[in-house]
C-alpha cells in the first residue's frame, strides 16, 4: 500500500490523493471532486464494464466515528435497491480511505439552468422525495442531495448518486435530508408555482418521512 501511494503523483485533486487502480478497477479521469472526495470513470477488474468509483479522503476514512459508521451502514447502502438511486456494486475502506462503486450517471442534467414546466416540476418532485423516503425507512440519510447529486434525464427520470458515507460524511440525519431536498427543488421550482412553492416544497420533503408518502400529488 504504501509502495502504491509512492509511485503515484501526490498532488492533491480535492483534498484526496490521486490513484490509478483500486482492489482491480482501473481508474481514468476524475469527473467530480469535492473537498473530502473524488469520483473517477473506471472499468471493473472482471466484466470491464464502465463503472463510476468514488474515493473518500484518508483522513476522513480513518477517522474513528466514520469507521464505526462504516461498519454498520456501507453494507445497508449497498442493499437498498429503489428506482431513483444509484445501486452501490461494491464497495470497502482500507488505510488509505474508503471506495464506492456504482454504475454511471448521465452526464448531463437538461434542467440546470433552463425553464421547467409544472408537470415535470411536480414529477421531480415525487422521484426525489419517493428516494429519500426509501433511505429513511431503511436507516439510512443522504445529506448531500443538490444539482451536484441529483440527475434528471431528458424524459424526467430522476437519477440521485450515493450521499452519506459516499459523500464522506460521519453520519447525516434526516432533517439535513429535508432541508437538502426542499433547497434543491426550490432552486428548480417554476414560476407559475408562485410565492406558496416553498411551503409545497417543504411539506413534501418533511413527508418524505412518512411511511405513508408516495408522491406529492
Amino acid at each position: 500500500l504504501e509502495r502504491a501511494i509512492l509511485d503515484h503523483d501526490l498532488a492533491a485533486v480535492g483534498g484526496v490523493t490521486p490513484v490509478t487502480v483500486a482492489r482491480g478497477y482501473k481508474l481514468s479521469e476524475a469527473i467530480a471532486t469535492t473537498p473530502v472526495t473524488v469520483t473517477y470513470r473506471a472499468t471493473a477488474p472482471r466484466s470491464a464494464e464502465p463503472v463510476w468509483l468514488t474515493v473518500v479522503d484518508q483522513a476522513v476514512a480513518c477517522d474513528p466515528t466514520y469507521v464505526r459508521a462504516f461498519e454498520g451502514e456501507a453494507q445497508r447502502m449497498r442493499a437498498v435497491a429503489h428506482a431513483h438511486l444509484v445501486a452501490i456494486t461494491d464497495c470497502w475502506r482500507d488505510a488509505a480511505g474508503a471506495y464506492f462503486v456504482t454504475s454511471p450517471m448521465p452526464d448531463a442534467n437538461p434542467f440546470i439552468g433552463k425553464p421547467i414546466d409544472t408537470a415535470s416540476f411536480v414529477s421531480i418532485v415525487g422521484q426525489v422525495t419517493s428516494a429519500v423516503q426509501h433511505l429513511h425507512m431503511n436507516g439510512l440519510a443522504h445529506g448531500q442531495l443538490d444539482a451536484a447529486t441529483i440527475r434528471v434525464d431528458s424524459s424526467g427520470q430522476v437519477t440521485i448518486r450515493p450521499g452519506g458515507l459516499a459523500g464522506g460524511l460521519r453520519g447525516a440525519s434526516t432533517s439535513v435530508d429535508q432541508r437538502g431536498v426542499a433547497m434543491w427543488l426550490a432552486s428548480i421550482a417554476p414560476a407559475d408555482l408562485g410565492s406558496g412553492a416553498r411551503d409545497v416544497i417543504e411539506l413534501g420533503a418533511a413527508r418524505s418521512t412518512d411511511e405513508q408518502f408516495d408522491s406529492v400529488q
